[in-house]
């Protein structure tokens, strides 16, 4: 009997060792994650004087406010959410986006390429994709079993009227607080940097992030990585600095990651604290349904930027968990007054 439990013990431990290795690996070659895209030759022309948008989006690949939830999910919903952004964009035309939680071919959305779904409808000429989670099995969520993710290619994206130049991605530090089997199968926390070329001698850098939800000391250190590198580019060019940052305004929680953030040089935000306090309702960007806090920013180097209006988009409903927050901006000219 003793054999025999031990054989099964074996076979168990063998099997269970054999998902991991197989679920876990990818579904692409690394060299393949990050990649530029020209979808058409549709660019847009720019003059100094003209006021230009920004908008970042978690657009929670779509799922609405069944985001990691265990439920099922009709293919209907993501092409009645599709056509809610679609028709938002139509709408607003903003001239760069960063979008987070975009899938690129996952079981959980249909297979559909979200990215190919949203620039091609709309003519943005350029995109810059870069995958944060690819696995063959995400066994996530737990329960129901016939709910898991399954076979992930997920991330995040700029989308351009402009050429996208200088393109790199970094990758923030892993959850510290976590087994290496959860890091195996989590989601990488990405900071997407590259240059929007306007026009010859008016260049962008932007900077397009996803930090960690869940874990407050590695938000924390993902923060310092991300001042460091917008203090990087900050006394030599415009920088749009955007994305999920998962953390509340510092004048609220001032021991999170936006206030590191906030900290850095030259930086503000397109909702500043006066704005927000006089009408925290209308810039509160999570949950959808009932917006109750700020999570998601566009923040921008003063020296370089001026603001000109800032809002969150609520037209999107609940096509994702989050709101769009949208900012439309000029460059300053060599005679600005500071």
């Amino acid at each position: 009997m003793a054999r025999i439990i031990i054989t099964l013990l074996f076979f168990v431990t063998l099997g269970i060792t054999s998902f991991f290795i197989v679920a876990s690996e990818g579904n692409l070659e690394k060299d393949q994650h990050f990649s530029t895209t020209q979808f058409n030759s549709k660019i847009k022309e720019f003059e100094r004087s003209d006021t230009l948008s920004v908008m970042t989006f978690n657009i929670g690949y779509l799922s609405g406010m069944t985001n990691n939830l265990g439920v099922d999910r009709a293919e209907d919903l993501y092409r009645q959410n599709l056509s809610v952004v679609l028709e938002t964009f139509e709408h607003i035309r903003p001239d760069m986006v960063g979008l987070q939680e975009i899938d690129f071919g996952s079981n959980r959305s249909f297979m559909y390429n979200q990215l190919d779904s949203l620039a091609l409808p709309l003519d943005y000429p350029y995109a810059y994709r870069s995958v944060n989670w690819d696995k063959k099995f995400v066994p996530f969520p737990y329960w129901p079993l016939g709910h898991q993710f399954g076979k992930m290619l997920s991330g995040q994206a700029v989308l351009s009227m402009f050429p996208v130049l200088n393109e790199q991605t970094v990758t923030l530090i892993k959850p510290m607080n976590t087994s290496f089997l959860y890091n195996a199968f989590y989601i990488d926390r990405l900071v997407q940097v590259c240059d929007l070329v306007l026009a010859p001698g008016d260049t962008i850098r932007m900077m397009n992030l996803h930090l960690e939800a869940f874990d407050k000391e590695t938000r924390l250190a993902q923060a310092e990585t991300v001042k460091q590198i917008f203090e990087s580019y900050s006394d030599q060019l415009p920088v749009l600095l955007i994305g999920d940052f998962n953390s509340p305004p510092a004048y609220l929680e001032p021991d999170d990651a936006m206030n590191v953030i906030m900290s850095a040089k030259h930086i503000r935000s397109a909702v500043d604290s006066v704005t927000y306090q006089n009408s925290p309702m209308s810039f509160n960007t999570f949950t959808s349904r009932q917006p109750y806090q700020m999570i998601d920013y566009i923040l921008y180097n003063e020296n370089f930027i001026t603001r000109v209006e800032q809002s969150v988009i609520s037209r999107t409903g609940e096509v994702s968990d989050h709101l769009p927050v949208l900012m439309k901006f000029v460059l300053r000219g060599e005679n600005d007054e500071n």
